[in-house]
């Protein structure tokens, strides 16, 4: 059955109830603290994030404690040896597995979207504003040729995405599509695919701006290139998902990624999943998590632009940010007249140098707010705003929330 109409929570969360039921009976508790039983990946950056928003739940809730029982894929054996749990967190869904589990009645939160999930909670990523904003980033580069890489699982005839995959896919091609511009589409099932797609890609004029549906397509992709430094940023500016340290070290080229808030997916998920051992006969939740920001490296750390005075503009704002206070100290700085270089921006980017010098320093700004406990006068003067209440006006502008609420949004 299809979802009723979402509700915006204050948190700025995307929730929907599922018109279904929950099919698990209220079970015994044992004294008087709830525990969640966990699944997570610990390998990958999913998975830990994931328990990391799970320990600060517990930590906000002395009457919650979090129990690992797998740090790999879900598996009865290990739910057998921890049966007192009152409900359960698993990062990914197998639909087979679960008829039996679903039956010894446990209220179930899923937080991977790999598949669609029936008779469970969901708190997922936002994966159609992810795919946004890694084409908007894009965008804003400059570039006007485009590709996205997604995985999937290959059957007789074809490649079948996973559901997160194709979601920041749509949600790329979608913001993408504006003017002039060219997108080309890659599934791939396995590592050796990428030299296919590396093949097809280098025959097509440069630069294109490669959007990879996780950081670990997207280090494939460098590693299938010959002499990945010679063609990564020059030719390929290329953005993953996930913000995983360990792909970042493992990858030729610093990898630009856009960090999924996965801390508030685990705190999320903790409070969805306890919600649920409280209520039984509560409706079953889908919660989405919007996206943090992207973390800018070495991959994408280029602008697409044919115009040199604008690549070097660019190159100072980003360089020298919180030392700028207007538009005259670009002006000054690049020993040009105001009126040359405003013409310039707006041709080459379609907006005035002030709305770029603005955006980098709220693109910042959302950096340092999801990633520090720095106080927000304090990413204000950072930022290269004089006071608090001029970030707060501009970050509203742009984004359609205040400083705060962003903060409250993306962390747990």
């Amino acid at each position: 059955m299809p979802p009723t109409s979402p509700i915006v929570s204050p948190s700025g969360l995307i929730r929907h109830h599922l018109s279904h039921p929950t099919a698990f009976p209220e079970r015994p508790r044992k004294g008087t603290t709830y525990r969640i039983g966990v699944f997570a990946v610990s390998s990958i950056e999913m998975g830990r994030s994931l328990l990391r928003g799970i320990r600060s739940y517990c930590d906000h809730h002395p009457d919650v404690e979090m129990v690992i029982l797998s740090n790999n894929q879900f598996s009865e054996e290990a739910i057998e040896k921890a049966p007192d749990v009152d409900c359960l967190i698993i990062q990914h869904y197998d639909e087979e597995k679960f008829v039996s589990l679903q039956a010894s009645g446990y209220p179930i939160i899923i937080t991977s979207n790999r598949k669609r999930a029936e008779k469970v909670g969901r708190v997922l990523y936002h994966d159609h504003e992810i795919g946004k904003m890694g084409a908007a980033d894009l965008l804003d580069r400059g570039f006007r040729t485009f590709a996205f890489i997604e995985g999937g699982l290959r059957t007789a005839d074809r490649i079948e995405p996973f559901q997160f995959a194709l979601e920041r896919r749509q949600g790329f091609v979608e913001q993408v599509q504006c003017g002039n511009t060219t997108t080309h589409l890659f599934t791939i099932s396995k590592v050796s695919d990428l030299a296919e797609v590396a093949r097809v890609l280098m025959k097509i004029p440069g630069p294109i701006g490669v959007m990879a549906a996780s950081d670990l397509y997207a280090r494939w992709f460098i590693e299938a290139l010959p002499q990945a430094r010679r063609w990564v940023p020059e030719k390929f500016g290329v953005l993953g998902v996930d913000n995983d340290p360990q792909e970042n070290a493992l990858c030729p080229v610093s990898l630009s990624s856009i960090h999924p808030a996965g801390e508030r997916l685990g705190y999320e998920a903790a409070a969805q999943a306890i919600a649920m051992a409280q209520n039984p006969s509560g409706k079953l939740p889908e919660v989405r998590v919007s996206p943090s920001h992207l973390v800018t490296r070495t991959s994408t750390n280029i602008y697409s632009i044919a115009d040199d005075v604008v690549r070097r503009a660019l190159k100072l704002i980003r360089e020298r940010l919180n030392e700028l206070r207007d538009v005259s100290d670009v002006v000054r700085a690049l020993h040009l007249h105001r009126r040359t270089l405003e013409d310039k921006f707006r041709k080459s980017l379609g907006r005035s140098l002030a709305e770029e010098l603005n955006r980098s320093r709220i693109r910042r700004a959302t950096e340092l707010l999801g990633t520090t406990s720095l106080s927000i006068k304090q990413i204000s003067f950072l930022v290269g705003f004089s006071e608090p209440r001029l970030l707060s006006r501009n970050f509203r502008k742009l984004t359609n929330e205040t400083p705060g609420d962003y903060r409250k949004r993306v962390l747990p």
